[in-house]
């Protein structure tokens, strides 16, 4: 099945060193709204009928809901918002981005510990808000998945981050190793070694199986 999937920014409202797709300033053949708008029109136009939005974080852009609607109205099946979840803390945005055309929610979230989290996404005080970002999307009712980054420094706390994703109504999450690219391609050491992550992984897929 063909899925369309359109940057809509490279700009973020976090700054986690791991990050391959986040840029410090936007680039206007990327983020303008004309450009973004003619490449969701071009992949319709070419038979896709599934959309993603990522970034960057679509959520600080203050023309996502015109966007979406655009998406919607061009006949688009099934459109998908990748999002850190902070903007859809207040509790009108979710709905409003669900009545604009968003059909399901990716989350990204690569630790559930409060103690890790701030410093993790390098933005003190965030966690919180991605708590509260994170029960206003299940709380849509629409199909939620989260998006976990294994590192060195979080893969351990798969099983329980699968539990804590559990008790909040999550019943999905991707799993992806940390990618050693971009600003993070000096850091080999952030891999996690695949026989430390095996046995951590049959107690997670365990739980899931349950």
């Amino acid at each position: 099945m063909r899925v369309a999937r359109v940057v809509t920014n490279e700009t973020c409202n976090q700054a986690c060193r791991f990050c391959n797709a986040r840029r410090p300033r936007e680039r206007a053949s990327i983020a303008a709204a004309a450009a973004v708008r003619r490449r969701i029109a071009d992949a319709h136009r070419a038979g896709v009928h599934e959309l993603v939005l990522t970034g960057g974080e679509p959520t600080i852009r203050p023309d996502l809901l015109p966007l979406l609607r655009a998406a919607k109205s061009l006949g688009y099946r099934d459109i998908k918002l990748q999002t850190n979840a902070l903007l859809l803390a207040p509790p009108a945005n979710a709905p409003r981005l669900v009545a604009a055309g968003v059909t399901r929610f990716h989350v990204s979230i690569h630790t559930h510990r409060p103690e890790r989290y701030d410093a993790l996404v390098r933005r003190p005080g965030a966690y919180p808000s991605m708590v509260r970002g994170l029960a206003a999307a299940v709380a849509t009712g629409l199909p939620v998945v989260v998006e976990v980054i294994l590192k060195e420094d979080t893969y351990r706390d798969l099983p329980d981050a699968l539990r804590w994703l559990h008790a909040r109504g999550v019943r999905q999450a991707d799993l992806w190793f940390v990618s050693l690219t971009d600003a993070n391609a000096a850091h080999p050491e952030s891999m996690p070694r695949m026989t430390d992550v095996v046995p951590v992984m049959a107690e997670a897929f365990a739980f899931a199986r349950a």
